[in-house]
């Protein structure tokens, strides 16, 4: 081999240094980008969104009477779900025409030189949490786009929140519909919650051998 020739391993070392050195230079800006926003703090405000909206059964056609909804202008889930008291202020329930209505109002934090707008702020969906399991107060959310006009940054009317139930929800025939086993039999009422009634199959009779 000439003195002085290049090999496939220089090539290959080189290569890698280049990219240490791509690697250095992001987490450095990266650093950097922490240190201003720590050194920043947070800011605060406060969103508050009037809302109108339609809940629909299944089909996506007839209206949904006396189903409670929890719009939120942001994600409201902790490690272990969405649960909320049964007295929140921000429960709606859909009248006799599936219409419901209400305000979003709340707090939110956000870095002080962060250049993005919080969830809170840009309106352009709707975490409408609808109850899942009253027996365990577990809600889950149904993500809906919206509109909205700004009275404010953060502050709005948002007049079409169309919501069709899944097929999870009791509206839809879901786990917690209606009484019944589906073999057949009477089912046993468990509990009532949260305006839904869960139930249970009644034990087999025991019959001799």
């Amino acid at each position: 081999m000439r003195s002085g020739s290049i090999t496939p391993i220089d090539v290959e070392i080189s290569a890698i240094d280049q990219a240490m050195r791509r690697l250095l230079r992001f987490l450095n800006v990266v650093a950097i980008v922490a240190g201003l926003v720590a050194a920043g703090g947070c800011a605060e405000g406060q969103y508050q969104f009037e809302y109108h909206g339609t809940v629909l059964r299944c089909d996506g056609v007839t209206p949904a009477a006396g189903v409670r909804l929890l719009p939120c202008p942001a994600k409201r889930e902790g490690i272990f779900g969405a649960r909320f008291s049964a007295d929140d202020r921000h429960i709606v329930v859909s009248d006799g025409d599936g219409r419901f209505n209400g305000t979003m109002s709340g707090w939110f934090a956000s870095p002080l030189l962060w250049p993005f707008p919080p969830q809170e702020c840009k309106a352009d969906k709707v975490w409408v949490y609808l109850l899942e399991d009253a027996e365990r107060n577990r809600w889950k959310a149904v993500v809906v786009p919206v509109r909205a006009k700004k009275t404010d940054k953060c502050k709005g009317v948002i007049d079409d929140v169309r919501v069709a139930l899944p097929a999870w929800h009791a509206g839809c025939g879901g786990p917690s519909a209606a009484c019944s086993s589906g073999d057949g039999r009477d089912a046993v009422a468990a509990s009532r919650r949260g305006g839904y009634v869960f139930c249970r199959a009644p034990k087999p009779v025991a019959t001799g051998g």
